[in-house]
């Protein structure tokens, strides 16, 4: 077992890039998050009908370092662009909500009407089915331990 002093241990702590560590188990963090929501958009009871996978595929983890300091900011968001564009319902299968309908029938992209006009406007009520909060809890849950043993690594020279 090689012995070293208090000194070359401090020069070595110095040499360690502890924001690059922060860095790497921030992204570790967002991608597990970015996973974990993608597995609540599914066909599970009570959860969402994946039609298209277009929701799930536009789920993305993203990590910010926060200037000027050793910290990052990590972010799961969902809803854009994948594809043929945005994914406009995301939010409301997140949150839940109540979608009004257009008086006066449908409409095609031209603004003919479709159908005659079917009487007062209706609307439908969404419940929430979180998926990125969820994500979310369970990424803090591991924060810890994730950062814990990625700067280890770091100052065992390991990453």
């Amino acid at each position: 077992m090689a012995t070293i002093t208090l000194e070359q241990w401090a020069a070595h702590l110095r040499s360690v890039d502890l924001g690059a560590a922060i860095t790497r188990a921030g992204i570790m963090l967002a991608l597990e998050g970015q996973r974990h929501a993608a597995l609540g958009v599914t066909d599970a009871p009570g959860g969402l009908r994946v039609r298209s996978g277009n929701l799930r595929r536009s789920i993305k983890g993203v990590v910010k370092s926060v200037s000027g300091s050793k910290s990052v900011d990590i972010r799961l968001s969902a809803g854009g662009g994948v594809g043929r564009g945005l994914v406009n319902y995301a939010a409301i299968h997140e949150f839940g909500g109540t979608i009004q309908s257009r008086s006066g029938g449908s409409m095609t992209p031209s603004g003919v009407q479709r159908e005659p006009d079917s009487g007062p406007a209706r609307s439908v009520t969404i419940p929430a089915r979180p998926y990125l909060q969820p994500a979310l809890w369970h990424i803090a849950d591991k924060a810890t331990e994730v950062m814990s043993l990625t700067i280890a690594d770091a100052i065992r020279g390991d990453g």
